[in-house]
């Protein structure tokens, strides 16, 4: 077993034994006769190399499910939003507003529901919506329009023209307590208005801070009772719904505004509206309505849709949940009394159109840069063809040498040395190797 020499060359036996001769105790004796009579290495000292062999063998060998021979994924473009998914009348309204229709459309559903939606069976009509993009294309202008079409209808008739729009609650909570106290007065469907939505993700981004998962518990459930630090409960009972507007020009500034503990959860409960064309302003002509949507029933063929759509791919369980969401208020909107299949055929588009840009638009996983970056690496060997890459294409396609410039080649390397992740010089890609 000293020397390399004779390592090297029971290696290279055994891979031909392994194509050439039936597995075995005969194979495992012509190998053991190979060794002694080219390097007269006793039997036993034969054996011993080619335990060492077979070792080395099992932990370099490729994985199971790793194909080198795998393309590596195209750089995802992504596109507006497609016609196909948008619906009825609320696409209608959305063209009204005369912003960008990836704004306009995913903001309509979201003040809809605000403005209020019956709820009918097991689909909550609530909606959280965040539009994406660098300061000027239409953020704004989309939610303060939107907001400006639908007021809500008030019988008897209200005492002022505002009332119709007393749903809205245009202030940003810097906490717990705080949102409870912006809503203390409010009952059933009510808005959250934000110009700028970073300013409440600060805030939940602080140590100690419950108001990023109390924003989560209120995704399904109308109450809340929050304490005051001086001893006194406030409780609230709304179905709340949330438009706002995120200055953010690529992957990176998005994820640096999902960087803290519960970030996940509650970009998980957010839909995104999204455009790739500066918008150039123009003036509103947007005709005010009294709101009157419908309560449409829910057909057994949404929820089949819905289950088919889910078993897709496992990241669409909370994604089918606001499939059926976009699907119900969308029909609402449109005065429908049941949930048509055009509705749903939209409400899928529409989702694979968000599918898309979660793919591209990551909020960080941890609030540590090193532990998001290796988490990053890993879902996305994982989740690639053949389970290998080209790491710096990939890289380059993600942002991750802007997003993790301080750490990713560190990454990288430390992966690389515990054996996660492997290089293959002739394909020059990387496999992993770090188990499911």
């Amino acid at each position: 077993m000293n020397s390399s020499n004779s390592f090297k060359k029971a290696t290279l036996l055994l891979i031909a034994g392994a194509n050439h001769l039936p597995k075995g105790e005969d194979r495992r004796k012509r190998i053991v006769g190979a060794l002694g009579f080219l390097y007269d290495l006793p039997e036993k000292e034969a054996n011993g190399t080619i335990d060492y062999a077979e070792d080395y063998l099992k932990q370099n060998a490729t994985p199971d499910g790793v194909d080198l021979t795998a393309e590596d994924q195209p750089q995802i473009v992504l596109a507006d939003i497609p016609t196909a998914s948008m619906y009825g009348k609320a696409a209608d309204y959305a063209r009204e507003l005369g912003t960008p229709l990836g704004y306009g459309y995913p903001t309509i559903l979201a003040v809809s529901a605000g403005c209020g939606i019956e709820p009918s069976g097991h689909v909550r009509p609530a909606l959280n919506v965040v539009n994406v993009g660098p300061k000027g294309w239409g953020k704004s202008q989309s939610r303060e329009r939107a907001q400006l079409k639908l007021k809500r209808k008030i019988t008897p008739a209200p005492i002022s023209d505002n009332d119709g729009y007393a749903y809205i609650i245009d202030a940003t909570p810097g906490s717990d307590h705080g949102l409870g106290m912006l809503c203390k007065d409010k009952s059933g469907p009510v808005l959250l208005s934000l110009d700028e939505f970073r300013n409440m993700t600060n805030k939940a981004g602080i140590e100690f801070s419950s108001l990023s998962s109390v924003l989560c518990e209120l995704h399904n459930k109308d109450s809340f009772t929050t304490a005051s630090r001086r001893g006194g409960l406030v409780r609230i009972n709304v179905r709340l719904s949330i438009v706002g507007g995120l200055a953010a020009k690529n992957p990176s500034e998005f994820s640096e505004v999902f960087n803290f503990a519960t970030a996940a959860g509650l970009a998980d409960r957010f839909l995104y509206g999204f455009t790739t064309e500066e918008w150039n302003y123009t003036p509103p002509n947007v005709r005010p309505i009294e709101f009157a949507p419908s309560q449409p029933e829910i057909p057994s063929e949404m929820n089949d849709r819905v289950n088919a759509w889910r078993k897709g791919k496992p990241e669409r369980k909370r994604m089918g949940e606001l499939l059926e969401r976009v699907a119900y208020i969308s029909s609402a909107i449109n005065g429908d009394t049941t949930i048509t299949k055009e509705a749903i055929d939209a409400a899928v588009a529409f989702m694979e159109w968000q599918e898309r840009f979660r793919t591209v638009y990551r909020g960080g996983t941890s609030s540590d840069l090193w532990t998001a970056c290796v988490d990053e690496i890993e879902e996305a060997f994982k989740a690639s063809q053949g389970k290998c890459f080209n790491f710096r294409t990939v890289a380059t396609n993600r942002n991750w040498y802007r997003k993790y410039a301080k750490c990713l080649n560190a990454v990288r390397s430390l992966l690389e040395k515990d054996g996660v992740i492997q290089y293959d010089s002739a394909t020059k890609k990387h496999f992993w190797r770090g188990g499911e």
